[in-house]
């Protein structure tokens, strides 16, 4: 075997073990999601700081209660009762980034949209600008002209509203369409960092299940890649299991990439958010022992140590707890954190290597039929001189 294709055997070993259990972690983040609806309350912050309503009970109230984006939710928007500053994640994230933050946040699981559609918004905004907050307007009124948008603009309380709404409508040229447009891109900019908000959360939290999955299956990365390393016969399987996913899903993309792609039944990977990843992870555990992976506990998984127990007690099962592993579960935790259309994309790229390795570990490169003058023909008998 050439130098390398062993490494690189090990390495689409462990890029099938990450995509696998990164798909039960993403199945357990949804349904976090689902349960608590943290991307409502990221938006709804985000429009607070875009308007600059820290309570939100002006302006952001008044585009929630629009019917523009009313009509995305049920319910009411009433930020004296769901906004909530004593959220344990909120003090959980402020000490992470070593900062602290004054603005409040929704309660879990909020009735308010996880998404408001740009040009929803936009009208919205310019509405309520030139009629005043819903219940207000005039139905009889004629739609206001551009003159007649921009003075209403001018006379906002809300300064830093009105500087950025007088820049969209005299920078679109007299057009009440370019100008929402330009509210619309104000609005997706801003939205981008509220993206980035979440997507730091969701790391975080992808992190720390990816660390509860390693130590609950045992799958210590250090011991895997060894046992991948010196069994040729695991390996061999392993890499014909990762060829059977990836021509299974060649032609989705990654982000399409399911449970069901890599074996599980619809029995397990079916029903409500909260049952699905208890689901996912006994179909993790099945394929992985099927294929072979070193992981698990064979009985021998760490007992927890119980109430009033004796400091004797205590010091042995501290002992016998398997703190050699604790690197290897960090390892995973860390992989895992990156997320299966991560691992998919270099899983296939890696077997498209392989692909290109195998064939010349099988046919060695031929000699040059370039035969020097006078050299004999293969063949013949070669005759001394006399």
């Amino acid at each position: 075997m050439i130098f390398g294709s062993t490494a690189l055997e090990v390495a689409i070993g462990l890029a099938l073990l990450y995509t696998i259990l990164s798909l039960v972690v993403t199945s357990a983040r949804e349904a976090l999601e689902a349960l608590l609806q943290t991307r409502a309350i990221h938006l709804e912050r985000g429009i607070r700081e875009l308007l600059q309503d820290e309570d939100g009970t002006r302006l952001a109230k008044e585009i929630y209660d629009h019917p523009y984006v009313g009509n995305l939710y049920r319910g009411l928007y009433n930020p004296e009762a769901q906004l909530n500053h004593a959220n344990w994640w909120i003090k959980l994230f402020n000490w992470q980034r070593r900062s602290v933050d004054t603005w409040k946040r929704l309660k879990f699981r909020s009735n308010l949209p996880a998404y408001i559609p740009a040009r929803n918004f936009a009208l919205a905004l310019l509405d309520t600008a030139a009629r005043g907050k819903p219940g207000d307007a005039d139905k009889a009124a004629p739609p206001p002209t551009f003159d007649d948008l921009r003075k209403k603009v001018a006379e906002l309380a809300n300064k830093d509203v009105r500087r950025a709404l007088l820049i969209a409508l005299d920078d679109s040229g007299g057009n009440i369409e370019t100008a929402r447009q330009n509210v619309e891109k104000w609005f997706d900019s801003s939205m981008e960092r509220v993206s980035g908000w979440y997507k730091k959360q969701t790391q975080w939290i992808l992190l720390g299940l990816g660390l509860a999955l390693a130590i609950l299956l045992n799958v210590d990365t250090l011991r895997i890649a060894s046992a991948l390393y010196e069994n040729d016969a695991l390996r061999s399987v392993i890499v014909n299991e990762a060829e059977g996913v990836t021509q299974r899903q060649n032609a989705a993309s990654a982000a399409q990439l399911s449970l069901a792609d890599v074996g599980c039944t619809s029995q397990e990977i079916s029903g409500s958010p909260a049952k699905k990843p208890q689901g996912a992870t006994e179909c993790a555990r099945r394929q992985l022992a099927n294929i072979g992976y070193p992981v698990g506990w064979n009985g021998s998984r760490p007992a927890l140590p119980e109430n009033f127990m004796s400091l004797e007690e205590w010091k042995e099962r501290l002992s016998a707890f398997p703190w050699i592993s604790v690197p290897g579960w960090l390892l995973t935790a860390f992989a895992l954190s990156l997320g299966a259309p991560f691992w998919f994309d270099l899983l296939n790229k890696m077997m498209v290597v392989r692909s290109t390795v195998k064939p010349q570990e099988k046919s060695p490169r031929e000699a040059s039929k370039d035969r020097p003058i006078g050299a004999p023909v293969p063949g013949e008998a070669v005759t001394a001189k006399t």
